[in-house]
């Protein structure tokens, strides 16, 4: 009932103000106008944000930022409750368990962070790399870490040591993307040159389950919460979207798309790109998505979007330093 309450008060609000065709590209209408996303909150951040990350219960925010820092906001009142430069170079990867959060960098390093009081602790520090690690993902249960190294390869470990239990090729100079299935049996992982298009992995054993071809350099990925629809954005301005391995749409962006989510309680996908906006879908039926309407989110490129874990706010954090929230009418 939530899901087709929120479709369709996103759809009347919406009407006559975009084309429905998947393929179209709707004109940027400004935020206050956005019907179904209703501007809420801004936060101010000192310099680029690269990432963020809820905590699971929603309340907590957490960002990976350029100047070397990790901060984490209440999402009560948008303060900031805790700030730690334990990084020692551009913090880009972000991702939040149910009682610690992970961060990485250009520093080689991944960070374990205790969050249980609502602070930034250091748990313990993953080194031993010898190139950046940019993008990572939790499994769903909080035991494993996957993550992208410069080298070209994908880890996965054991969340509480670290320990490497085994890799993934990825057949490029730099992973680009990785991501875990909501039901934690998959990992699909991108990179860029020269492999093109994305991998999908058993993620018990590491096994190639299905090779997803893009025509250019994927930069996001993003699973469905039902583990089968999976969203893969590219420098191109595309979005495809897949299903058990096969492709079933095709969207235009015209942009580059900066980032891939879906909403994890109505079924809404949303694509940020380079130039600040971000473009919405109703993906009822995958294979044909209605263009619901782009926003213009940002003065500058947006860097990461997801949704709070209840679905009711969505976020961006942008290279101008700006966390902006979206009530979801």
């Amino acid at each position: 009932m939530k899901k087709m309450i929120l479709l369709a008060l996103l759809g009347a609000l919406f009407a006559g103000v975009v084309s429905a065709q998947a393929t179209a590209t709707p004109a940027p209408i400004a935020p206050d106008t956005a019907g179904g996303l209703q501007f809420a909150l801004e936060i101010v951040t000192p310099d680029v944000v690269n990432a963020l990350a809820f905590s699971p219960d929603g309340s907590l925010l957490l960002t990976a930022n350029q100047d070397t820092s990790v901060r984490l906001y209440s999402l009560a009142d948008g303060e900031q409750v805790s700030e730690s430069y334990e990084h020692f170079s551009f913090v880009k990867g972000a991702a939040f368990a149910e009682s610690f959060a992970i961060t990485s960098g250009w520093d080689h390093t991944m960070i374990v962070w205790d969050t249980s009081d609502e602070t930034l602790a250091v748990r313990s520090q993953i080194t031993g790399y010898d190139a950046v690690i940019e993008h990572l993902a939790i499994s769903p249960d909080g035991t494993r870490i996957a993550f992208g190294v410069g080298d070209g390869r994908v880890r996965v470990a054991d969340a509480a040591t670290g320990d490497v239990l085994f890799e993934l090729p990825v057949g490029a100079l730099r992973v680009t993307a990785v991501a875990y299935s909501p039901d934690g049996s998959q990992i699909t992982v991108a990179g860029g040159f020269p492999a093109s298009g994305a991998l999908t992995y058993d993620a018990t054993d590491g096994s190639v389950l299905a090779s997803l071809a893009h025509p250019a350099t994927v930069t996001s990925l993003a699973y469905a919460p039902d583990s089968l629809l999976l969203a893969v954005g590219g420098d191109d301005g595309s979005v495809t979207l897949w299903r058990e391995g096969e492709q079933i749409a095709s969207l235009e962006v015209n942009d580059w798309v900066t980032d891939v989510v879906f909403s994890p309680t109505a079924p809404i996908l949303v694509a940020a790109r380079q130039d600040g906006v971000m473009t919405v879908w109703d993906v009822t039926d995958p294979a044909s998505p209605a263009l619901i309407v782009g926003v213009v989110a940002a003065d500058a490129a947006i860097n990461d979007v997801a949704f709070q874990p209840d679905g009711t706010r969505l976020v961006t954090a942008s290279a101008d330093g700006s966390v902006r929230l979206w009530q979801v009418k």
